[in-house]
């Protein structure tokens, strides 16, 4: 990963998810097959919310006491059963790719240039992600234009 090349100083890096205006598990992203954005990728957006603050440490695992923005991606879907490769240039075939327009809660987003993807971070809705940033800022949520997106993959159809 050449994470440290992607800071984004969010002054509101504190700031959490909140869907408590939804009626239902359907959101104003694009729906997947059946309709609805599905339980476990909600439940996972809200997994990996819980650690926005916490810091950055290049080559961690550790959603606590540090990860890099791969490390976070790989430990984050781990929790949930999903095994994913452990450098963000591999994770972009860790599951289907789908353009970046099709992106729901849940999906990867990748950064960088479709041949050297240097960055990897968890699509939350409503136009944000979550992602280890860097060592100055940590965890942080971000939009998701912050940089220009090359890829996406969606691991949890």
């Amino acid at each position: 990963d050449s994470d440290s090349d992607d800071s984004y100083d969010d002054t509101e890096s504190e700031e959490t998810y909140d869907d408590s205006d939804s009626t239902d598990d359907t959101s104003d992203d694009t729906p997947s097959s059946d309709g609805s954005i599905t339980q476990t990728k909600l439940d996972l957006v809200n997994y990996a919310l819980q650690f926005v603050g916490n810091p950055y440490v290049y080559g961690g695992t550790d959603l606590v006491n540090g990860c890099d923005c791969s490390g976070f991606t790989y430990s984050v879907f781990a929790h949930f059963g999903y095994s994913l490769y452990r450098g963000a240039e591999d994770q972009v075939y860790s599951g289907r790719r789908i353009s970046v327009s099709e992106v729901e809660p849940g999906d990867l987003l990748f950064y960088g240039s479709v041949d050297d993807i240097g960055h990897v971070v968890i699509y939350i809705g409503n136009g944000m992600v979550v992602h280890a940033s860097c060592p100055e800022v940590g965890i942080i949520i971000s939009p998701m234009d912050y940089r220009t997106p090359v890829a996406a993959t969606r691991v949890i159809e």
